[in-house]
């Protein structure tokens, strides 16, 4: 079974909900995509919340007010995991991902090939430093001076 999210999602504007089965987002909240409508523009989302005692609220927010989120870092597994809950993620050793959120030293959200999103355990896995392409140095040229 694959995981519950379809997506991760950034909000883009704030938006208040109308009623019980809106959600109320903010700009850069964080938002798992449960269910994309075919016939409006209203898609079911869940929010993150860091707060382990606080359940993450769903609810429906219009389509235009999100947009997908852009990965913040790349991580590779260091082991095999199994998951545990139907919001991780199982993976191998050496199996590569896009970081989208690491603030909880637990549980970093990701996704493998864009295909599966999910949490993995933040100590089973290695944030990848990314490698600014190193200029060469060279020597400096000197003028050719004209002959006389």
């Amino acid at each position: 079974m694959s995981a519950p999210f379809i997506g991760i999602y950034t909000a883009v504007y704030d938006y208040t909900a109308q009623n019980d089965e809106e959600l109320s987002i903010k700009e850069s909240d964080i938002l798992y995509l449960l269910e994309k409508s075919d016939f409006d523009d209203w898609w079911l989302v869940k929010k993150r919340v860091l707060d382990a005692n606080v359940e993450e609220p769903q609810g429906l927010v219009p389509r235009s007010y999100i947009e997908p989120a852009v990965p913040k870092e790349k991580a590779i597994a260091l082991y095999d995991y199994t998951k545990q809950t139907e919001e991780e993620l199982s993976f191998s050793e050496n199996t590569q991902f896009n970081v989208y959120d690491s603030s909880d030293p637990n549980w970093t959200l990701v996704d493998i090939n864009g295909q599966q999103f999910g949490f993995v355990p933040g100590n089973y896995i290695d944030i990848v430093k990314s490698q600014q392409p190193q200029q060469q140095q060279q020597q400096p040229v000197l003028p050719i001076q004209p002959q006389a």
